[in-house]
Parts: C-alpha cells; sequence; structure tokens
C-alpha cells in the first residue's frame, strides 16, 4: 500500500489542484499543495506534461466559472475524475489517489470523496 496520497481538488489563486499527505492521515485535510496551473508538478512526481496541461485548462475553467449559474457541475467532475484517472495510471501505484469536490460545488456533501482505484492493484 502506498505511503502518500495525492487528492485532485481544484481551489484558487495559480490553480492550485493537487495535494499531498502521508496516507496514514485520515483527516479532512487534502494535504500540501503540489502542483498548480502555473507549474504543474515540477517533476515530483514525474507527470507527462500533457497530462499536467490538462490539469491546468480543467483548473482554470474552474476558476474563471465556478459562480456561473449555468457552469455544468456534472461535466467538470467528470473531467476531474477522468484526469484523477490518468494520474493514478501515470504513478503506477505509488501514490493512492483521490479526487475531491470543492466546497464551492452546491452538491459538495454528496460523494464529497473518490478513491481513484488502480486497477493493476488488488
Amino acid at each position: 500500500m502506498p505511503e502518500r496520497t495525492i487528492s485532485i481538488m481544484a481551489d484558487f489563486w495559480n490553480g492550485p489542484y493537487a495535494w499531498l499527505k502521508d496516507a496514514s492521515d485520515e483527516s479532512s485535510f487534502v494535504g500540501v499543495n503540489i502542483a498548480d496551473a502555473v507549474a504543474g508538478f515540477c517533476g515530483e512526481p514525474p507527470v507527462s506534461a500533457a497530462l499536467e496541461r490538462d490539469f491546468a485548462e480543467w483548473v482554470i475553467g474552474f476558476e474563471r466559472h465556478y459562480d456561473e449559474p449555468t457552469f455544468d457541475w456534472q461535466a467538470f467532475h467528470s473531467r476531474g475524475l477522468a484526469l484523477s484517472h490518468r494520474l493514478c495510471d501515470e504513478l503506477c501505484g505509488s501514490f493512492r489517489v483521490f479526487y475531491d469536490k470543492p466546497c464551492e460545488d452546491p452538491s459538495y456533501p454528496t460523494d464529497a470523496r473518490t478513491e481513484i482505484r488502480d486497477e493493476r492493484i488488488v
């Protein structure tokens, strides 16, 4: 079992989207920010440039439009979950990966956190 977790959650100011913490920490705190739309992951952990670019587009869209009445939360989460699955694939089981809804989502309390399972690990 991996010793660290990465949580994917959109937030504000430079588009932070990835957060790291020890896997034994079961608190609701997502962790320390390790990636944003400006700098990406900075090589640790190694993530493809294409995935960093897609995360940046996703989080910037959130920052710009989350408060509009027509913001499509379902599409936003579908894309965030798909990106989280890609991250899990790239990390090859070296981290537990979670997707967390931002609290700005009106349905935030419902399924607020989803663990992304690496299908190669049983």
